[in-house]
């Protein structure tokens, strides 16, 4: 009995030890020479997500975006629109 009870002693201690570090962001958005996807892209602060790296990036990782027109769509359509909108919000 004693033995079960320092082993759940010791199981709680574990798993509360490990609760309280802070989340690791993904390796692309660290390393500038990552490939980027799309869903990391979106997940990026404004002032990241704009930034020429981080577009060009994109632009490598993503396979539909070889095409320029699709790159220069998804430019006038989600990309200026969007860094309006954010850069605006950010800076109120």
């Amino acid at each position: 009995m004693r033995l079960m009870s320092v082993f759940v002693s010791l199981a709680v201690t574990v798993v509360l030890a490990g609760c309280g570090e802070q989340p690791v962001p993904p390796a692309s958005t660290q390393d500038p020479g990552a490939p980027l996807t799309l869903g990391e892209w979106k997940s990026l602060p404004a002032d990241k997500k704009y930034d020429g790296m981080s577009l060009e990036r994109l632009k490598d990782t993503e396979p539909k975006f070889q095409d320029s027109r699709e790159w220069d769509r998804f430019m006038r359509t989600v990309v200026n629109p969007g860094k309006k909108r954010e850069l605006a919000a950010a800076k109120s």
